[in-house]
């Protein structure tokens, strides 16, 4: 087995609570209430606009498929049934 090589991708948003993935796609959680989703097994990340009512501190995330992400947060859990798009 050769040498891993990683990248480094800087996160603006805060310290990174939770990260899962499923195949390409990833989602985090950030304590600053911030989600991020990449598409393409990290190599780029976007900002996923939150309702008010989720933009709280974050503690996980977990990626079940394909369409199917939940975050938990601070009194809160949120469920996307498009891959974390919206």
């Amino acid at each position: 087995m050769g040498a891993l090589t990683f990248t480094g991708v800087t996160n603006p948003y805060g310290m990174v609570t939770g990260i899962d993935f499923h195949g390409g796609l990833g989602v985090t959680s950030c304590q600053t209430g911030s989600v991020l989703r990449t598409t393409n097994g990290g190599g780029t990340w976007q900002k996923i606009t939150l309702p008010a009512a989720l933009r709280v501190a974050m503690f996980d995330v977990d990626v079940i498929d394909s369409q199917h992400v939940v975050i938990v947060g601070s009194g809160h859990i949120g469920y996307s049934d498009d891959g974390g798009a919206t």
